[in-house]
């Protein structure tokens, strides 16, 4: 499924390379990211983050303003989780049923935030990020 990136000036990912190097082997990471497994490569997983970034602003656009002053500290794990989901089933490099469970589970968390059965947790403020302005549209006659 392709998703679509944002303006570059608006784009802002959850998460960063240096956040997947700490969070994942880096034998994988060299292996999903370089054809011929031999080095690391930020900028092709950077693009992966980004793409992961705005399917999380997909389901939280309708209730939060985005884009984030505080973000929320569960972002960062989550676009990390979707990332390492999406990359690994792009290249087929061993069975993937790890990354399968958290990507569901990640997608029923952002489900349960849109809908307003789960918080995104305290910002910095000790505050939920601010609600989105309702869209009103009027009709003239």
């Amino acid at each position: 499924m392709a998703i679509p990136l944002r303006a570059a000036a608006v784009l802002m990912s959850y998460a960063t390379p240096q956040d997947m190097q700490t969070l994942f082997p880096a034998r994988d990471l060299v292996q999903l990211t370089d054809p011929a497994g031999k080095v690391f490569d930020p900028v092709k997983l950077q693009v992966y983050l980004d793409r992961a970034s705005v399917e999380i602003d997909s389901y939280l656009e309708s209730r939060f303003k985005l884009p984030f002053v505080d973000v929320p500290a569960m972002l960062n794990q989550i676009c990390a989780d979707i990332t390492w989901y999406r990359i690994q089933v792009s290249r087929p490099i061993r069975d993937s049923k790890d990354a399968d469970e958290r990507f569901k589970s990640r997608i029923r968390w952002l489900e349960s935030v849109r809908d307003g059965k789960t918080t995104l947790g305290l910002t910095t403020t000790s505050r939920e990020p601010p609600i989105a302005s309702p869209t009103v549209l009027v009709r003239s006659s």
